[in-house]
């Protein structure tokens, strides 16, 4: 059973620094990735290494057109209760795709049966809506520009 947003801890949940982590490249996409932790508690390099091959394994089951290559960016959550990972990436000019898994670190995934529907944490929310932006200004204009896009970057930050 969900508990009502009244018998959430709310408070629980502290603000996250982020990283930028660099680029990721493998098949069609290259992602800008960017880390998301609690106070110090940063990225480890196995958790780096896992995130990565959970995102080449999962993406390389979508479908792309011979040629293309898709942008986007990914997001690793090390959050309170387990570790996030997000890619999303542009397709047809102006549409974002998303692939997201939770890896819980007591096994239990609590949004399983809202998983298909997820989209992001709070915290993740500012992250999105930059790389909205930067998409807007560098590819949807008469001479988009990838190169750009790759270059332009969440600032470090509390989110």
């Amino acid at each position: 059973m969900q508990k009502s947003i009244q018998t959430i801890d709310l408070q629980r949940y502290p603000e996250r620094t982020v990283s930028v982590l660099g680029t990721l490249s493998f098949a069609a996409f290259t992602l800008k990735a960017y880390g998301l932790y609690v106070d110090d508690n940063t990225l480890t390099d196995e958790e780096l290494g896992h995130a990565r091959g959970v995102f080449t394994s999962r993406l390389a089951d979508v479908a792309t057109a011979d040629g293309e290559n898709y942008l986007g960016f990914a997001l690793i959550h090390k959050g309170t209760e387990g570790l996030t990972l997000s890619s999303f990436w542009w397709v047809q000019g102006c549409v974002l795709c998303h692939d997201h898994v939770r890896i819980p670190y007591n096994g239990i995934d609590t949004l399983s049966d809202m998983r298909p529907h997820v989209l992001g944490c709070v915290w993740e929310l500012d992250l999105i809506h930059f790389e909205r932006n930067a998409w807007q200004q560098t590819m949807m204009r008469p001479q988009p520009d990838a190169k750009d896009y790759l270059h332009i970057w969440f600032k470090p930050t509390k989110a």
